[in-house]
C-alpha cells in the first residue's frame, strides 16, 4: 500500500506500509533491492512489528524515513469499544515513546471508535497526526 500525504512545501511524502506476513521486512534480499529504490523515490518505509525489525532498522541506517506500525486499529473487525481501548494503549505508547503509528480503515465502527475516543480526556496528551510527519521525525537534521 502506498499512502500519499501533504509534506513540506510541494513536495508529496509517499511512504510503503509492508505486509504484516511475508513482506520486505522478512526477506533481506527483496529489502536490499527495495530500499535503494525507496531512496531515490522519496518515500519511506513502515513495517509490522516483529523480530529484531531489521526492516525499519536497515531502512534508518540507509536514511530512509522509516517507523514501526504499533497497531492496525480494525484488524479483525473491531467494535467501537475495542477500538477506541486501542488508541487509548496507543496513546500511552505515543506518550512514553514519542510516537505510535496506527492504521485502520474508514468503517462505521472506526469513526464511532475516533470520536469517542476524541471526547475522551486521554485525546488531549498526544497529537494526532499523519505517517509523514511521523516519518520526518526519523530523518537526521542536516
Amino acid at each position: 500500500d502506498v499512502e500519499r500525504s501533504r509534506g513540506l512545501g510541494d513536495v508529496y511524502k509517499r511512504q510503503v506500509l509492508d505486509l504484516s506476513d511475508n513482506g520486505f521486512a522478512d526477506n533481506r534480499t527483496a529489502l536490499e533491492a527495495l530500499l535503494p529504490a525507496l531512496s531515490e523515490a522519496g518515500m519511506g518505509f513502515v513495517a509490522y512489528p516483529g523480530g529484531l525489525n531489521s526492516g525499519v532498522t536497515s531502512a534508518l541506517r540507509g536514511g530512509i524515513p522509516a517507523a514501526t506500525l504499533y497497531r492496525v486499529l480494525d484488524a479483525e473487525g473491531e467494535r467501537a469499544a475495542v477500538i477506541s481501548r486501542y488508541l487509548d494503549r496507543a496513546t500511552f505508547e505515543a506518550t512514553s515513546t514519542g510516537t505510535a503509528v496506527v492504521v485502520g480503515r474508514t468503517t462505521p465502527e472506526m469513526i464511532a471508535a475516533l470520536y469517542s475516543w476524541r471526547l475522551s480526556n486521554r485525546s488531549d496528551q498526544i497529537l494526532p497526526a499523519p505517517l509523514s510527519a511521523v516519518l520526518l521525525l526519523t530523518v537526521p537534521a542536516n
